[in-house]
């Protein structure tokens, strides 16, 4: 049975995006640790701390930001 041509475009741009998907999972994953040692750490002030967090939350939300639009973009 041959699968309709919308389905098969559809699943050809699921397809090409789980790359990009793995490699925004796998840098989550790398921030996520980051702060694990960052608020473990006995060096850090608060201050510092309270920064390099910030920092990181604002990488992450880019990274969720560009799974949204991948999805958008997936769904058109």
């Amino acid at each position: 049975e041959e699968i309709p041509e919308y389905l098969a475009e559809e699943n050809m741009k699921l397809f090409g995006m789980k790359k990009q998907v793995a490699k925004i999972q796998d840098n989550l994953s790398k921030l996520r640790k980051q702060k694990n040692i960052i608020l473990e750490s006995r060096t850090m002030s608060g201050e510092e701390k309270a920064a390099a967090i910030r920092s990181l939350n604002e990488s992450e939300q880019r990274m969720v930001q560009n799974v949204r639009a991948m999805r958008e973009r997936a769904y058109d």
